[in-house]
Protein backbone atom coordinates (compact mmCIF):
# COMPACT_ATOMS: atom_id res chain seq x y z
CA UNK A 1 0.00 0.00 0.00
CA UNK A 2 1.30 3.45 -0.89
CA UNK A 3 0.35 6.75 0.68
CA UNK A 4 1.54 10.33 0.97
CA UNK A 5 1.51 12.49 4.09
CA UNK A 6 2.05 16.24 4.16
CA UNK A 7 3.48 18.29 7.01
CA UNK A 8 5.78 21.17 7.95
CA UNK A 9 9.20 19.53 8.42
CA UNK A 10 10.71 22.53 10.27
CA UNK A 11 7.88 22.50 12.82
CA UNK A 12 8.23 18.74 13.27
CA UNK A 13 11.95 19.12 14.02
CA UNK A 14 11.28 21.91 16.56
CA UNK A 15 8.59 19.89 18.31
CA UNK A 16 10.74 16.75 18.35
CA UNK A 17 13.43 18.77 20.14
CA UNK A 18 11.04 19.96 22.88
CA UNK A 19 12.20 19.17 26.42
CA UNK A 20 10.66 16.04 28.00
CA UNK A 21 8.33 18.07 30.24
CA UNK A 22 6.87 19.74 27.13
CA UNK A 23 6.36 16.61 25.01
CA UNK A 24 2.60 16.40 25.57
CA UNK A 25 2.13 20.02 24.47
CA UNK A 26 4.43 19.40 21.50
CA UNK A 27 2.36 16.35 20.49
CA UNK A 28 -0.85 18.41 20.67
CA UNK A 29 0.70 21.16 18.55
CA UNK A 30 1.80 18.54 16.01
CA UNK A 31 -1.69 16.98 15.87
CA UNK A 32 -3.32 20.40 15.45
CA UNK A 33 -0.82 21.32 12.75
CA UNK A 34 -1.41 18.08 10.81
CA UNK A 35 -5.18 18.62 10.91
CA UNK A 36 -4.93 22.09 9.39
CA UNK A 37 -1.64 22.64 7.55
CA UNK A 38 -2.16 20.16 4.73
CA UNK A 39 -4.70 22.54 3.19
CA UNK A 40 -2.10 25.31 2.87
CA UNK A 41 0.90 23.32 1.62
CA UNK A 42 1.18 24.10 -2.11
CA UNK A 43 3.18 20.92 -2.72
CA UNK A 44 0.12 18.78 -1.95
CA UNK A 45 -1.90 20.28 -4.80
CA UNK A 46 1.12 20.18 -7.11
CA UNK A 47 1.51 16.44 -6.47
CA UNK A 48 -2.23 15.84 -6.87
CA UNK A 49 -2.13 17.65 -10.22
CA UNK A 50 0.80 15.45 -11.31
CA UNK A 51 -1.00 12.27 -10.19
CA UNK A 52 -4.12 13.29 -12.10
CA UNK A 53 -2.10 14.11 -15.22
CA UNK A 54 -0.47 10.67 -15.07
CA UNK A 55 -3.78 8.89 -14.48
CA UNK A 56 -2.76 7.61 -11.04
CA UNK A 57 -5.92 7.20 -8.99
CA UNK A 58 -5.80 8.46 -5.42
CA UNK A 59 -8.18 9.16 -2.59
CA UNK A 60 -8.10 10.80 0.84
CA UNK A 61 -7.21 8.40 3.64
CA UNK A 62 -6.58 8.44 7.34
CA UNK A 63 -3.16 7.79 8.81
CA UNK A 64 -2.45 4.25 10.01
CA UNK A 65 -4.09 3.73 13.40
CA UNK A 66 -3.01 1.19 15.96
CA UNK A 67 -5.88 -0.71 17.55
CA UNK A 68 -7.45 1.34 20.28
CA UNK A 69 -5.71 4.57 19.22
CA UNK A 70 -7.93 7.25 17.79
CA UNK A 71 -6.69 10.03 15.51
CA UNK A 72 -8.72 13.21 15.28
CA UNK A 73 -9.80 14.71 11.98
CA UNK A 74 -8.54 14.39 8.45
CA UNK A 75 -4.83 15.14 8.13
CA UNK A 76 -4.52 15.43 4.35
CA UNK A 77 -3.00 12.00 3.68
CA UNK A 78 -3.74 10.35 0.37
CA UNK A 79 -3.81 6.72 -0.68
CA UNK A 80 -2.23 5.98 -4.07
CA UNK A 81 -4.04 3.32 -6.07
CA UNK A 82 -0.97 1.86 -7.72
CA UNK A 83 0.89 -1.32 -6.78
CA UNK A 84 4.26 -1.16 -5.09
CA UNK A 85 5.97 -2.88 -7.99
CA UNK A 86 9.44 -1.65 -8.92
CA UNK A 87 9.09 -3.35 -12.33
CA UNK A 88 5.94 -1.40 -13.23
CA UNK A 89 6.84 1.59 -15.45
CA UNK A 90 4.17 3.85 -13.91
CA UNK A 91 5.45 3.04 -10.41
CA UNK A 92 9.00 3.83 -11.57
CA UNK A 93 7.78 7.19 -12.85
CA UNK A 94 6.00 7.91 -9.55
CA UNK A 95 9.06 6.99 -7.52
CA UNK A 96 11.31 9.13 -9.73
CA UNK A 97 8.94 12.08 -9.31
CA UNK A 98 8.82 11.77 -5.51
CA UNK A 99 12.36 10.60 -4.71
CA UNK A 100 15.94 11.04 -5.80
CA UNK A 101 17.80 7.93 -6.94
CA UNK A 102 19.30 7.56 -3.42
CA UNK A 103 15.74 7.32 -1.97
CA UNK A 104 15.74 10.82 -0.41
CA UNK A 105 12.39 12.53 -0.86
CA UNK A 106 12.41 15.44 -3.32
CA UNK A 107 9.92 17.55 -1.38
CA UNK A 108 10.58 18.87 2.14
CA UNK A 109 7.04 18.58 3.44
CA UNK A 110 6.10 15.16 2.04
CA UNK A 111 6.42 11.61 3.33
CA UNK A 112 6.12 8.80 0.75
CA UNK A 113 5.10 5.70 2.66
CA UNK A 114 5.20 2.08 1.57
CA UNK A 115 3.24 -0.20 3.88
CA UNK A 116 3.02 -3.98 3.43
CA UNK A 117 -0.58 -5.01 2.75
CA UNK A 118 -0.50 -7.38 5.72
CA UNK A 119 0.25 -4.46 8.05
CA UNK A 120 -2.35 -2.23 6.40
CA UNK A 121 -4.95 -4.98 6.85
CA UNK A 122 -4.26 -5.44 10.58
CA UNK A 123 -7.03 -2.99 11.42
CA UNK A 124 -9.30 -3.61 8.42
CA UNK A 125 -12.31 -3.73 10.75
CA UNK A 126 -11.88 0.03 11.19
CA UNK A 127 -13.11 0.47 7.61
CA UNK A 128 -16.39 -1.34 8.31
CA UNK A 129 -19.57 0.77 8.38
CA UNK A 130 -20.44 1.77 11.93
CA UNK A 131 -16.98 1.04 13.38
CA UNK A 132 -16.64 4.49 14.94
CA UNK A 133 -20.22 4.33 16.23
CA UNK A 134 -19.31 1.28 18.31
CA UNK A 135 -16.25 2.77 20.00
Amino acid sequence: MLMLSFYDRALKERLDAAPPDSQFDAWQQWRDHRQEAWETLPIRQLIINWLNAKGIAWQPCAPFMSSGVMMCGYMGDIYLDIPYDKDLPLYQELEAYLQYSDDRIRFDNVMFLHMPLELAMENAEQDEPGFLDNM
